[in-house]
């Protein structure tokens, strides 16, 4: 099983926030953009001093030097750009772009890195970037947009074009003096605008300004700085109102329980956040000012209830601020459309998410951000949700989330390795194979989580289950024999039958939508390649003749095509091919990166 590299943190319209601390700095002036498309602006700047000034700058000089820095460098940045703001700014950027001196103007959608640096006052370094994303908000004006603040050692990678989807890292550790807050992030909304974005598998609703942070006891802490949010993980949700922080529990990067009653914000957590540079100015006065209101309505709440358990006539009633009433608002766009869409696996941003695209391979979107990397995706049956694998760390795990990559929740035991998920056509169970003391068998578990059980279990390593479009029989594979052959069983593993009997590797099952056949990759002409066989093994043909591998098949809603990956033009991508014709394979995805792992939704 493969182990690619692990990230650590991820943000967004999906926003995902592992190992990182939080707080707030500055911001230029927002950019002007259409408010009937996604834009998004970035500068990026870090303070830099002479030799000779280092043993007089202090913090707050290096700070302000920082801020001066993205002032007079990257004043001309326009929408979907990042300036470089400072030489001691990292950044790795594709297709040959030119981002080196102070001032250079780079495409959010070449910019594959961009590192900001921790305050260094030997130095005399400390980085920010700002972040601007009209998303269209309702009844906005050109140029109101979302802000998105990350300073100290932060790095951002994995980030699409149109900044719905940004990776993000932050490191936890001691500053270098009070005066700088710890390295983090600070999200702000237009005043009366909202939006929703889930950090770690819990949900945020987000109206005005909140401050994200990890904590290193396994807490992601949301502390809302102006305005109100909702905090939701499993079903429990609670109103933070603003002076007040919500912490939600984590396991292996994802919320593992429902977050936790609002309390007051402890004054030392923001104190040095310089959110009086956002695009909306928020002053520290003002920050203060909330979190003594919130600390004093918890204080009078405690002192009057034992005293006055009913009110009486002109006595006011301290309460913590009522449950909030949500309209709707924008969200990442869903991505369902029966057959319309194919998910995927990517490394194009370093380490290996979930994408979907179009059929015709247009418009890929980012689905997942998160630290290990993501693999085997699955549609459920109504395509309106995703399966897939993530490597935690240690093990691989089964996680299912929306099709809009909302409501990230773990799936299969802790005590297995699992991969490949397959839904069964009615939805209530998902097949997939687990690897536990040693050997890897067929599992079945509810949707839900419920009843996780190994089927078939055999001494041999069994793998890639497929469902038959009734539902009752499940196509795999096999070592049982010696070497990696196809199978088929009924969905409560008896009646086993073994279909492929080659002294090459028969592997990678999919079932026709109509069941009545079932295309694998065999490796019986000295290299992977794909076939198409009857349902009960018979009549076996070979579907592409290609001295490159071809690799898991998926087949169209219609049964006309299969889509496929294939190293023929070097890197592995995504090609699909008419079963009834297949001449000519057509490239969905670009070369740029490694693609894997197809499924076409139903």
């Amino acid at each position: 099983m493969p182990r690619w590299i692990t990230r650590t943190v991820v943000c967004t319209v999906v926003i995902t926030i592992i190992a990182a601390a939080c707080s707030s700095p500055t911001l230029p002036p927002a950019t002007t953009a259409a408010p009937t498309q996604t834009r998004a602006a970035t500068t990026a700047a870090t303070a830099s001093v002479t030799r000779t000034q280092v043993a007089a700058a202090t913090c707050p000089q290096i700070v302000k030097t920082a801020l001066q820095a993205i002032a007079d460098r990257c004043n001309a940045i326009g929408s979907n750009q990042v300036c470089y703001g400072n030489p001691n700014v990292e950044a790795i950027t594709a297709n040959n772009v030119t981002f080196k001196a102070p001032g250079d103007l780079a495409n959010l959608g070449d910019l594959k890195l961009l590192r900001t640096t921790a305050m260094n006052v030997q130095a005399g370094t400390w980085g920010i970037a700002v972040i601007k994303a009209a998303v269209n908000l309702p009844g906005t004006t050109a140029g109101q947009q979302v802000t998105f603040l990350l300073y100290g050692d932060t790095a951002i990678d994995s980030m699409s074009a149109d900044m719905k989807t940004v990776s993000f890292r932050t490191n936890i550790g001691p500053q270098a003096c009070d005066e700088v807050p710890p390295s983090g992030l600070v999200v702000q909304v237009p005043r009366g605008q909202r939006i929703k974005f889930t950090a770690n598998g819990a949900e945020i609703d987000l109206g005005s300004t909140a401050l994200f942070r990890a904590e290193p006891n396994n807490e992601m802490v949301i502390s809302v700085l102006q305005g109100k949010a909702q905090v939701a993980v499993g079903g429990v949700s609670h109103d933070v109102p603003e002076g007040f922080q919500s912490k939600v529990p984590l396991r292996a990067s994802i919320a593992s329980g429902p977050p936790s009653e609002p309390q007051p914000i402890p004054a030392r957590e923001v104190v040095a956040a310089p959110v009086e540079y956002l695009g909306e100015p928020v002053t520290q006065q003002q920050v203060q000012d909330v979190i003594r209101a919130a600390a004093t309505q918890v204080i009078l709440t405690a002192t009057l209830r034992p005293t006055q358990p009913t009110s009486t006539p002109g006595t006011p009633q301290a309460t913590i601020t009522p449950a909030l009433t949500w309209t709707p608002g924008p969200t990442l766009p869903s991505v369902s459309g029966a057959g319309k869409r194919i998910v995927y696996a990517s490394d194009q941003n370093g380490n290996w998410e979930i994408y979907a695209m179009n059929a015709d391979g247009s418009s890929p979107q980012r689905l997942t951000n998160r630290a290990g990397d993501d693999k085997s995706p699955a549609w459920s049956p109504d395509g309106k949700r995703i399966a897939w694998a993530s490597y935690t760390g240690t093990t691989w795990q089964i996680y299912v989330m929306n099709d809009n990559a909302s409501n990230v929740q773990p799936l299969s035991p802790g005590d297995v390795s699992a991969d490949h998920p397959a839904w069964s056509p009615d939805g209530t169970l998902i097949a997939y194979d687990a690897l536990k003391d040693n050997n890897r068998d067929i599992w079945l578990i509810g949707a839900d989580g419920s009843n996780p059980r190994a089927i078939a279990s055999h001494p041999a390593d069994d793998s890639e289950p497929t469902w038959s479009p009734d539902g009752k029989r499940l196509a795999f594979v096999s070592m049982r024999d010696g070497n990696k052959e196809i199978y088929v069983m009924d969905a409560d593993g008896g009646n086993l039958t073994r279909l492929t009997n080659n002294p090459g590797e028969d592997r990678s099952p999919a079932w026709s939508p109509d069941g009545t056949r079932i295309a694998f990759v065999s490796t019986r002409s000295g290299n992977s390649q794909l076939y198409i066989m009857n349902a009960d093994g018979k009549d076996v043909k070979r579907l592409l003749t290609s001295p490159a591998s071809d690799d898991l098949p998926t087949w169209s809603p219609d049964g006309a095509q299969i889509a496929f990956v294939s190293n023929r033009e070097g890197t592995r991508a995504i090609y699909v091919v008419d079963v009834a014709d297949p001449k000519t394979p057509r490239r969905l995805t670009d070369l740029a990166a490694d693609s894997d792992g197809p499924d076409w939704q139903r």
